[in-house]
């Protein structure tokens, strides 16, 4: 049997949300919730964590065009959608979110933010959504998570496509016939996962807790690898990381329309147009 857990028990929603990840996923991402707190004319808040820098390499595959080269990803996407759909964004990009303190200090704005209600029927709601490529991340996401008393926790993730050391230089039409066929049929699934959690109390488990064999293999903090082993990352195919950002969107909607959480975590496979929720409780 089904079960549908409502968060907000008629009251409006104050979401003050986190997004970790300004790249292929977290910038659609952006886009989508951006779009839904002007919408659903909600009081919220955004932050959006990236040190990273746009680099050409990324103008094919991420919502970057020319001139954005050489700036900061999360304060040219803020400054976008802020101004785009009159949403209250602001960036982080002083360095990797590698602790629980540094998460804690992004939602510093909660009184703030707070201020803005002029009435007790409202409900503040943090809200971490991650959109990653490493588990040392995810990690601290999950302690956050587990310290926290109020919190919902979207993480999202995909495979990435799989090539050839030198994919970058070498033409396809050089492959071998086996890269060929790993490149086919790799980069196309993912899933994301939603953790509530209440009052101290845990309602629906975390990505950690319900794939706890995902954090068996230690990974290196990002701020520790050099610059070649964050450029040696795998590619990611375009209709992954929208599929990964409806995937989020979908939390999301549901929450700010309707003040529930109905679904667990949900699955998809771009490549074969196929996407299918977990319901709570099923």
């Amino acid at each position: 049997m089904s079960i549908v857990i409502d968060i907000a028990e008629g009251k409006k929603i104050v979401p003050h949300i986190v997004l970790v990840g300004a790249g292929g996923n977290g910038g659609l991402i952006l886009q989508h919730i951006a779009q839904m707190i002007s919408i659903f004319q909600l009081d919220g808040e955004i932050v959006v964590a990236d040190p990273d820098i746009i680099e050409t390499k990324n103008l094919g595959n991420q919502l970057f065009i020319q001139p954005d080269v050489g700036k900061y990803k999360a304060e040219v996407l803020a400054r976008r959608y802020k101004a785009g759909y009159n949403v209250p964004i602001s960036s982080y990009t002083s360095q990797y979110i590698e602790d629980t303190e540094t998460m804690q200090q992004l939602f510093g704005n909660k009184y703030d933010l707070l201020k803005k209600q002029h009435t007790d029927d409202y409900l503040y709601l943090p809200i971490v959504i991650g959109a990653v490529d490493n588990m040392f991340s995810r990690e601290v996401f999950h302690q956050f998570f587990h310290q926290s008393d109020n919190l919902i926790y979207i993480d999202v993730g995909n495979t990435a496509v799989t090539v050839p050391d030198n994919w970058r230089e070498v033409d396809k039409r050089h492959w071998t016939p086996q890269q060929i066929a790993d490149y086919k049929s790799s980069g196309y699934n993912g899933q994301a996962v939603c953790g509530i959690k209440l009052n101290g109390e845990i309602i629906l488990s975390p990505l950690g807790d319900l794939f706890p064999d995902a954090f068996m293999k230690k990974e290196t903090a990002p701020s520790q690898l050099s610059c070649s082993e964050l450029a040696a990352s795998e590619p990611q195919r375009v209709i992954t990381n929208k599929f990964a950002a409806m995937t989020v969107a979908q939390f999301v909607n549901e929450l700010f329309d309707e003040g529930t959480v109905s679904n667990h975590y949900i699955i998809f496979q771009a490549q074969k147009a196929f996407m299918k929720a977990a319901p709570i409780g099923e």
